[in-house]
């Protein structure tokens, strides 16, 4: 009976082709572990610079509630910049008794804020233009007026 498999050579019998063919294989998968480490290595430097940012300079928050509506909605995602400088206008994230809050700049200290029987909101004497609002709403509260 013949065996048809293929039988390795011994080492005595390999010719130099052979040789560097195994050279050229073992030297390419070498190379082609160092790549994946590098590669893998790149990533997870990539990843952990991007979590520090975006918990240190741009934190990402999910809106919940409807204070902001129209402006902003709940389920809504949004990207944040930490920042202390705020202008009358914009929109600011802030925590207050463990509780994450987004709410519009309309004063900055030093100026004097009213508010009307109507919902009207003056600041400084001058009534606030608020093109965001669908409707003016005083609310529920247990603050008095002037």
């Amino acid at each position: 009976m013949s065996s048809h498999k293929k039988e390795m050579p011994s080492a005595g019998q390999f010719d130099s082709a052979d040789w560097k063919k195994e050279k050229k294989r073992i030297l390419y998968q070498k190379k082609f572990r160092d790549t994946l480490k590098s590669t893998i290595a790149v990533l997870v430097v990539v990843a952990a610079l991007a979590i520090l940012a975006a918990t240190l300079w741009l934190p990402v928050l999910r809106i919940y509630g409807n204070s902001m509506t129209p402006t902003l909605s709940e389920g809504n995602i949004v990207a944040t910049v930490k920042t202390t400088e705020f202008q009358p206008g914009d929109v600011i994230a802030f925590y207050y008794n463990n509780k994450l809050l987004v709410k519009r700049v309309i004063a900055g200290p030093g100026d004097w804020v009213d508010l009307a029987d109507d919902g009207t909101v003056y600041v400084n004497g001058k009534e606030l233009e608020e093109p965001y609002l669908e409707e003016k709403a005083l609310g529920e509260t247990n603050i008095d007026y002037p």
